[in-house]
């Protein structure tokens, strides 16, 4: 029951991420409190990185570089998919944040 909830857990933080990145960029709030946006960014991949090393720290022998390789290619997706958000744009920085956040989640 424990693998099921965290499988469950993965999801439902991933779905949480794509409904944020779906706000339109005109609706978005105002934080510019020192850059506050590569903040949550850092935050947000390293909680999806401790969940899905989590869950794949019994299903392989290389539980780190496969949630590496998983939270990358879904923040890549993401920032990929703000194109189709108005008002919304990718940003390299925002990559180069939430991989931090994902290594730091599995050290």
């Amino acid at each position: 029951m424990n693998m099921k909830l965290n499988n469950i857990s993965v999801i439902i933080f991933l779905i949480l991420i794509t409904v944020g990145s779906s706000i339109p960029g005109k609706n978005m709030p105002a934080l510019n409190v020192l850059n506050f946006d590569k903040v949550l960014h850092f935050v947000e991949y390293f909680i999806l990185g401790f969940l899905l090393f989590k869950v794949l720290m019994d299903k392989t022998n290389h539980p780190r570089i496969l949630t590496l390789f998983l939270g990358f290619m879904f923040c890549v997706s993401d920032e990929t998919y703000q194109f189709t958000v108005l008002g919304r744009f990718p940003s390299t920085f925002d990559v180069f944040a939430d991989m931090l956040g994902l290594t730091l989640s599995i050290i």
